[in-house]
């Protein structure tokens, strides 16, 4: 794993003061930990921009402020709505020879010939899933090789998943990650429930966004 390292300063400025730092290229952050106290630090915003990249959730970072180190996992990260600009970011100092349980993201490689051909289509059960070790062993995703799924019905579960063993995986082995299968199959599935009569034939569309009937205004009062 990266040894990924970032600067910060202790922080003082709180509160709507933080606007300040903002508006200098600084991002608020907070370093807390079971055995950390709490510490308000400021980083510089682009440093900050691109070590998220790198890091995601799962991958440990050395942040340093003053002469102290704290070895951290990134876990909450605030930006503006509308700009995209960094606001506040949250990291976890973590125990490095305690066990720690993380959601690893699930990053799809290539594409089905099945899907590229169009002649079935792709559907995907999760998007990550959750698994605990050492920080040291920590990945920052795990991946599936899409060409490797040439026919229909053909998937992949989570226990098909190569995840490094140093690592339990805490999600459930039979949960599906990814299938390929039919492009009609919701209306075969729908006809399916037609027969079985577990969609009624006849029933009138709902309106969107026709609401409850209003009651009568009364008449204003002399």
């Amino acid at each position: 794993m990266d040894n990924l390292t970032i600067e910060g300063e202790a922080r003082e400025i709180t509160g709507k003061q933080v606007k300040y730092l903002r508006q200098a290229g600084q991002v608020p952050g907070i370093i807390y930990g079971p055995k950390t106290e709490p510490v308000a630090v400021t980083l510089d915003a682009r440093e900050l921009d691109n070590l998220l990249v790198e890091a995601g959730g799962t991958s440990v970072v050395e942040v340093k402020v003053g002469k102290d180190t704290h070895q951290v996992l990134v876990r909450d990260v605030q930006r503006d709505i509308l700009r995209g600009d960094l606001m506040h970011v949250d990291f976890y100092a973590v125990d490095m020879e305690r066990v720690t349980r993380v959601e690893v993201p699930i990053v799809l490689v290539g594409e089905s010939p099945i899907v590229a051909s169009r002649a079935g289509i792709m559907l995907q059960g999760m998007n990550s899933i959750e698994v605990e070790g050492l920080p040291k062993d920590l990945v920052s995703e795990v991946t599936v090789d899409m060409e490797d799924l040439t026919e229909i019905g053909m998937l992949v579960t989570v226990g098909d998943l190569y995840v490094p063993s140093e690592l339990t995986v805490i999600t459930d082995s039979s949960e599906l990650v990814v299938k390929i299968d039919y492009l009609a199959l919701e209306e075969e599935e729908e006809e399916e429930l037609e027969e079985e009569g577990l969609i009624p034939e006849d029933v009138e569309p709902e309106v969107i966004g026709r609401g409850a009937e209003e009651p009568e205004e009364e008449a204003d009062e002399e």
